[in-house]
Formats: C-alpha cells, structure tokens, sequence
C-alpha cells in the first residue's frame, strides 16, 4: 500500500509534468470513505520495478480514488488522453459509488 492517503495521491500527481490544480474531493458511499483526485498536465509514463519515466504523453488527465477499506485501502486509477478520460469520469464515479460491502 506503500504510504497514506495524501502520500498516495501526491505521488500519482507526480507522475504527471506541470500538472494543472488537482481536483480533489472525499465522500462516503455506505461504510466506505472515498478520496478522489483529478488532475491533467503531461503524464510521465511510469513503468517497471523502479516506476522509471519511459515516454511522455501531453495532454492527460489522471483520475484516482483510494477507498478505505475494513481490510486495508483499494486503488483506482484511471489515466489516459484529457478528452477520453473526461468521457469515461461519469463510469468512473458511478462505479464508486456502487461499491458496497
């Protein structure tokens, strides 16, 4: 799980190159606690054990939730050109909000 929350997220944003302001927010679905961020700019590409750069993709978006769970946090995240994240982050949320136990 490597970290918190905020370590988590910081991290994520990372991996994009100026990114824009992030879009963060948290809510509860039933017993769960969701922390949502979004955030464009120009996406690193990490891959591989040491999570290197291996190519850069402008104009991206990154779209990630951390869910707390009873067992331990579940990760989601989405990343991909701007226009077809942006098509996909309506799925994206319903899928949150359709977690239960």
């Amino acid at each position: 799980q490597g970290g918190g929350v905020d370590e988590n997220i910081d991290r994520w944003i990372g991996q994009l190159e100026q990114p824009g302001q992030p879009d963060r927010a948290n809510f509860n679905v039933g017993e769960f606690k969701i922390h949502r961020v979004a955030v464009n700019g120009t996406y690193t590409a990490p891959s591989g054990p040491m999570m290197q750069a291996t190519d850069k993709k402008s104009a991206y978006r990154l779209v990630g939730a951390i869910v707390e769970g009873p067992q331990g946090s579940v990760f989601f995240k989405m990343t991909g050109p701007e226009k077809t994240t942006r098509a996909a982050e309506k799925d994206f949320d319903a899928m949150l909000k359709s977690l239960h136990k």
